[in-house]
């Protein structure tokens, strides 16, 4: 079982791209790999299909692979009515791929290489990759550095380090696995941001989504364990701003960043 097969129904409220801002990030993505239509395009953490489900319409042959069998339902019922270019495995992306060698023209994780092993996903990226010209493209959020919710997340790991858990680092993961690939002789595509929008969540808002989301820094605390982290981390907070309900300010970036794969 995925650790994130119990929110599937909820995670696009938690963690979702604006609807109007996903074709956008899709066409960017593609300007940036020069992918055309007909080729493949492979995604790693496929998850509800916020992304995933927009790249049939651009000609693109999609396939996904993700973990959560009811994450991947949830994309399902995403997919254009009549789709045949688009399939998904549920198969776990620190396994061996289902997927031909050979066969894929880009690869691509939005938010999720840091939960993969990151030497198995350079091993299989090289082993599938269709060159010369193949890419490996990661997307990740961006937020305002004082924001709210920025300076939360520095709180709670920083609470969740003190209590002898180890937090894992999204930035940190896809800095290693792109260092990775160019240690292997790829070249750098980006960063480059693609799309913004306000995050006007509140403090509020913000502890409640961490209350429903599996673990808690990327790690797995017990549940009583992160509750009180939790706890701690309102009463912080509320301290911190003097309320746990105003509105932010903030803004959220998309930035897509990657590498051209070296030939053979």
């Amino acid at each position: 079982m995925s650790r994130f097969d119990h929110e599937a129904q909820t995670y696009d409220s938690r963690s979702g791209i604006p609807v109007d801002k996903r074709s956008e990030i899709v066409r960017s993505l593609t300007k940036l790999t020069g992918v055309a239509a007909g080729d493949v395009l492979l995604e790693l953490g496929a998850g509800t299909g916020q992304l995933g489900a927009c790249f049939p319409a651009l000609g693109l042959r999609y396939v996904g692979l993700d973990a959560s069998a009811p994450m991947l339902e949830v994309f399902e019922r995403r997919r254009t009515a009549g789709d045949t270019s688009s399939t998904l495995i549920h198969a776990n992306v620190d396994a061996d791929w289902p997927v031909r060698s050979a066969s894929v023209r880009a690869v691509f994780s939005s938010r999720a290489v840091h939960l993969f092993d990151l030497e198995h996903v350079v091993a299989e990226t090289l082993r599938v990759a269709l060159g010369p010209g193949a890419t490996f493209t990661l997307g990740r959020l961006q937020r305002d550095a004082n924001s709210v919710r920025s300076i939360m997340r520095r709180e709670m790991r920083a609470m969740l380090t003190a209590r002898g858990f180890v937090p894992r680092d999204g930035d940190r993961g896809q800095r290693r696995v792109l260092a990775a690939f160019r240690a292997r002789g790829a070249t750098a595509l980006g960063p480059v941001a693609v799309a913004t929008w306000p995050d006007h969540r509140s403090a509020t808002n913000v502890l409640d989504a961490w209350r429903r989301k599996p673990g808690l820094g990327g790690c797995e605390p017990p549940g009583a364990a992160k509750a009180a982290i939790l706890a701690d981390l309102a009463e912080w907070t509320a301290a911190r701003f003097g309320s746990l309900d105003a509105a932010d300010a903030a803004q959220e970036t998309y930035i897509l960043e990657g590498v051209t794969l070296p030939a053979g």
